[in-house]
């Protein structure tokens, strides 16, 4: 499984440790998503509204990755 990973999961030394990392990421995504939602909902410039929408979609893109590795 590790042979598999992306570089920074190669350097990890045990499975263990890789899961690990995996979690922690997930965690850290679906803060940083939760921070999207709220930003959205705060802001009225289409623009930015764009900008939320594509970071969400990239996040979840991310997370669905991350899901998969687990």
């Amino acid at each position: 499984m590790i042979a598999l990973l992306p570089k920074k999961y190669q350097e990890e030394k045990s499975a263990k440790a890789v899961r690990e990392r995996i979690l922690s990421e997930i965690a850290e995504i679906t803060c940083r998503l939760c921070d999207i939602q709220t930003s959205f909902n705060l802001v009225s410039d289409e623009d930015l509204i764009e900008a939320a929408i594509y970071e969400e979609m990239s996040l979840k893109s991310r997370y669905a990755y991350l899901l998969r590795l687990s």
